[in-house]
């Protein structure tokens, strides 16, 4: 379950890196952008209904550092998440966590 909001940046490579907090248990994730207001939407996989088609399914990389990040698809890239720069909050919703962008 996610509960909370944090300021996250995407670097150079389009990575975002997932905080602490609630990294650990997210292997397999899966992106969608929201129609009505277009945010990116996080969910775990396992989460996921049986009748619901998601846009993208991508796996959390795990780099040396130990961090876990999520490589942000090409067109998910111009989402509205996206259109104040590459700072971004995270705000979690329960089940599944929501990209919005930071002034």
């Amino acid at each position: 379950m996610f509960f909370g909001i944090w300021n996250c940046k995407v670097d150079n490579k389009w990575r975002l890196t997932l905080p602490a907090a609630i990294r650990d248990g997210l292997d397999e994730i899966v992106l969608l952008e929201k129609e009505d207001d277009g945010c990116i939407q996080i969910h775990h996989r396992n989460n996921i209904q049986k009748d619901f088609f998601p846009i993208f399914i991508v796996k959390v990389k795990q780099c040396k550092d130990r961090q876990k990040r999520i490589l942000i698809p090409l067109v998910l890239r111009k989402s509205t998440s996206f259109y104040l720069g590459k700072r971004v909050t995270l705000s979690g919703k329960g089940d599944y966590l929501e990209i919005w962008p930071r002034p």
